[in-house]
């Protein structure tokens, strides 16, 4: 599953017509994609070893990116995610 939805996200990308937004696809949102998911695995794998307060804080930054990804908040979304 990890794969899978960057590799969906990049053949959807060579499927749109604008360029600009197959740049976005292939360059932005599917590394990101991976990188989300890859980041997922690793924090549920160690969750019995974490503090409730960091899944909390983990739980929100999602969100946030999430939210910022739909255009509904101004801040960057990615940048909380690496944060």
């Amino acid at each position: 599953m990890t794969i899978v939805a960057p590799c969906v996200i990049v053949l959807v990308g060579f499927l749109v017509s604008p360029w600009p937004a197959q740049r976005f696809l292939i360059l932005y949102v599917a590394p990101l994609a991976l990188v989300v998911l890859l980041w997922s695995r690793i924090r549920i794998e160690n969750y019995l070893s974490t503090h409730s307060i960091v899944w909390i804080v983990d739980v929100l930054v999602l969100v946030f990116a999430f939210v910022r990804g739909l255009g509904v908040i101004p801040y960057s979304g990615h940048m909380l995610f690496i944060v």
